[in-house]
Order: C-alpha cells, then structure tokens, then sequence
C-alpha cells in the first residue's frame, strides 16, 4: 500500500478511536485476518491474534446465516466479562474495535455504530481506489513485456477476481485458482506456481504474495517460453 494511502487510513483509525475514551483499540484487516493498520493504547492488545480470530468469525458466522436465513452478516459483537470487540464487515476489509467495559460508562455502541460502519466504508473505497489502480498497473506491465499473452488476471486466494484483462469467463477461473491454492490442493503450501499444460495452451497460477495469484493463458507452440516469461517480468514488477 502507498504511504500516502497507508497515511489516509491511519487517520480514519483515529478518527474512529477518538469517538469515545472506552475504545482501547482499532484494528483494520482483510477478510482473510490480515492486519492492514492498528491503533492500540493498550499493550496487551495483539493485532494479529484478533485479526485472525476476526476472520474466522466472519466466516463461521456466514456459514450460520447462510443456512438459517440466506443472508450476510454487517457487523459482529463479542462480548467477555472486560471487554466488547466489535467488528465492522465490509467486502475486502474489516474494522475490528475493542472496547474497555471498565470505562463504559455513558457509550452506547448502537447510537455510534453508524460512525464506525461509515469509517469502514471511506477506508474501503480508499483502499480499493488504489489497489485497483496497482493491479491494472502490474497487468499492464506484464502484458506489455510479453505481448503475446492475451488473457492475464489477478485474484484472491478466496477466488475472487481483483482485475482481469482477455478473460471472458473471469469469475469462474478465479474461483478455480483460488480454490487450488486455499484449498491445499498443490502438494506443498511452499508452492510458487502451478503450470497446467495441454496440447493448445498452458494455464499458468502463479502465487504473486500471500493474498493474491496471477492466473495467464500461455497459447501457441512457445507456451513454455511465454509462462517463463511472464514469471520472470512478475518477480521484476511485484507491487
């Protein structure tokens, strides 16, 4: 993420942290409990612990909603005998508050909640503003140094599809090469990259970092050449 981008966060985290002296902490990750930024004024607070714990919720939760009411969860209250922990859901990224419960007095989360759920919204469109923007840059560059390739695209490791360019079908095959790497269906979590080959094409996925996966069509007789091709201008331009 951009300092500048990372800076515009920061400052969102403190908004939402001003909003009353019982919040000892704010934390801001992705779906998958990866700790993007943190504002803590306690100590014992552990981003990544409550990044993961956060990410596992979500998704237990949807699976419960899913099976008694088909719908999606908004935001999250856990409660324990200290502290409320309130996490705030968005697409891509989650805003996780913690709340002192010896310094309560006087705040009622429900009349702020629409703060909060509007912090996390202005830090997701911030965030996606230019993520999106770094994606479409690192396909440009890629498809750019090795022209023949045609159909190049970035996606999740959950399978969704970040920024695509030739595919017609780019939900899908996201989904599939997400499922393949998530799913632990390599033979090794060290794996860097698959290479799918076929007497017509090869379907390269690579692992781009531990969010994301670069998925290309390599077509014509050089199909080894151009999968290697592309691997080596990706490790050059990794954003």
């Amino acid at each position: 993420m951009a300092e500048e981008t990372l800076a515009q966060v920061t400052n969102l985290l403190e908004e939402a942290a001003a909003v009353h002296e019982s919040i000892r902490s704010v934390i801001l990750c992705t779906t998958e409990g990866v700790v993007v930024a943190a504002i803590t004024k306690d100590q014992r607070t552990e981003p990544n612990l409550l990044a993961t714990v956060s990410a596992a919720l979500l998704w237990a939760s949807q699976s419960a909603l899913q099976h008694v009411g088909g719908s999606r969860p908004s935001y999250l209250i856990h409660d324990t005998h200290v502290e409320i922990i309130a996490t705030i859901l968005q697409a891509h990224y989650q805003l996780v508050i913690v709340i002192s419960k010896s310094a309560i007095a006087g705040f009622d989360f429900e009349l702020h909640l629409p703060t909060f759920e509007s912090i996390a919204t202005r830090i997701e469109i911030l965030i996606g503003s230019s993520v999106i923007i770094r994606h479409e840059e690192l396909l440009s560059k890629i498809i750019a140094a090795v022209p023949e390739i045609r159909e190049a695209m970035l996606v999740t490791y959950d399978g969704l599809p970040l920024s695509s360019v030739g595919f017609k079908n780019d939900v899908e095959v996201a989904g599939l090469a997400g499922s393949i790497f998530a799913n632990g269906l390599t033979y090794s979590s060290h794996t860097s990259s698959l290479l799918i080959k076929s007497d017509r094409l090869n379907l390269l996925i690579v692992k781009v970092d531990d969010n994301r996966l670069l998925v290309t069509i390599c077509r014509g007789n050089q199909a080894d050449i151009l999968a290697a091709e592309v691997e080596k201008v990706l490790n050059e331009n990794i954003i």
